[in-house]
């Protein structure tokens, strides 16, 4: 039994190593000898995070013994936990439940990772293709992750897993909500339905028109996304959203002479793009060219 939120990712961890799904190495921290006696047995890096967080809000990489030091003068936090470091890319597989029945579940790359803002580093996404190797595999690890954990019969989900150089999936996390930045977006633009929409009606005993055809199907116009974030100083020159027709939805929220202390998460952005295109490898050209594109428009001052 499960008694409280904040048991949660540790209790779903626990559950899928259990089921010989294949999690890091992972505890609960409850004060720095903790973390010192983790590190001892499982060595750097590490990542400590908020087991009750989103959008990486307090993930932090430890490398060595300094940045260790560096990070206990902070003092600990609560309701955190320390886990292996999974060197690889990073994939997230959303999809959608409708009476108990997994109906969408389709994988995307992350460009860049999440943790890719304390860098100031752009964070997007791309559908991959039917024909990626690890299209299908991504799609079975997910399904099987949803059969070992308990699942609401009728939700969206959003799962992260990384693929490491010895082509190993490793389970990073899952949640039973839609992801966060423009997923909802992407997904609307390259399957043609909105999920949040039909998570909504089914939870409402509503009637809910799912297209059956695109049960096991890509995406028939391959989207992604990209979010900028915004840097430390004083915005003091902007470009407008640019006119290009692979550019589905664009949002710039920053506005002139507006401060900034840099990112907070891996979801904090000045600007977001949804974006199309004929395959990964042209969205994954065009997420990088846009985000060039940005980046050498926009000035920044010193504050």
């Amino acid at each position: 039994e499960v008694s409280t939120a904040s048991n949660l990712p540790q209790f779903m961890k626990e559950h899928l190593k259990a089921k010989d799904i294949n999690v890091p190495t992972f505890s609960r921290i409850d004060s720095a000898i903790d973390i010192y006696n983790f590190i001892k047995k499982n060595s750097y890096p590490v990542v400590i995070k908020p087991i009750d967080g989103m959008g990486s809000i307090g993930a932090t990489v430890l490398r060595n013994d300094k940045e260790l030091m560096n990070y206990l003068t902070n003092g600990l936090k609560p309701n955190m936990e320390i886990e292996t470091f999974v060197e690889g890319e990073m994939y997230h597989i959303d999809g959608l439940i409708l009476n108990e029945k997994v109906v969408h579940c389709w994988p995307s790359k992350y460009v860049n990772g999440c943790l890719a803002f304390h860098q100031e580093d752009i964070l997007g996404s791309y559908q991959l293709d039917p024909g990626n190797p690890l299209t299908k595999r991504l799609i079975r690890f997910t399904k099987d992750v949803l059969e070992a954990l308990p699942t609401p019969d009728n939700t969206s989900f959003h799962a992260e897993v990384f693929h490491t150089p010895n082509d190993e999936l490793v389970f990073c996390e899952i949640a039973s909500r839609t992801g966060g930045g423009l997923v909802r977006q992407a997904i609307q633009q390259g399957f043609g339905f909105d999920i949040n929409q039909l998570v909504v009606e089914a939870q409402c005993d509503l009637e809910v028109n799912f297209p059956r055809h695109l049960v096991g199907k890509g995406p028939s116009s391959p989207s992604g996304w990209l979010l900028i974030p915004p840097k430390k100083g004083r915005l003091k020159k902007i470009p407008p959203a640019p006119s290009i027709d692979w550019v589905k939805k664009k949002e710039i929220s920053a506005k002139l002479n507006q401060d900034f202390d840099g990112s907070t998460s891996s979801v904090d952005a000045i600007a977001g793009f949804c974006i199309v295109g004929t395959s990964e490898k042209q969205l994954n050209s065009r997420i990088q060219d846009l985000a060039v594109w940005f980046n050498k428009s926009t000035v920044w001052e010193s504050i």
